[in-house]
């Protein structure tokens, strides 16, 4: 037993390797985390350098063995929806409502933009500070 309670999950997956590489551990650990019934989601790490068949891969892999969690595509580099990811596992812990231990895991956090488009508004920003000040 452990001297501490984990109430959520956040379940970090490099999209820009091979996801054969990671898939036996996902097929693994996410099935383990259902059964604890907290809430969870998966950062889809270094989407900026991401192959497409990984993304599809984790797609399906999550479809088989967590159906309904939230894949939220990140890249640290880039500053693209790291904050987003924390965001759906908070939203995803508020709506347990105290219902964490023992009760149904709500999974399925805030919607988190696509990393296209999340990128796009990262560069706008960056354009429009480096507008404001390097005029």
């Amino acid at each position: 037993p452990s001297p501490f309670e984990v109430d959520a999950f956040l379940v970090a997956v490099d999209v820009s390797r091979s996801l054969p590489a990671q898939s036996k551990w996902l097929e693994r650990l996410l099935p383990a985390i259902v059964k604890l019934k907290r809430p969870f989601v998966i950062a889809a790490c270094k989407c900026d350098a991401a192959r497409p068949a990984c993304m599809e891969e984790l797609e399906a892999l999550v479809k088989r063995c967590a159906k309904g969690t939230p894949i939220v595509e990140t890249s640290a580099r880039n500053a693209v929806n790291v904050d987003a990811a924390f965001l759906a596992l908070a939203s995803a812990v508020r709506r347990t409502n105290g219902r964490l231990h023992g009760g149904q895991s709500p999974r399925g956090g805030a919607a988190a933009e696509s990393y296209a488009d999340a990128l796009g508004e990262v560069r706008s920003e960056r354009a429009r500070l480096t507008g404001q000040f390097c005029t």
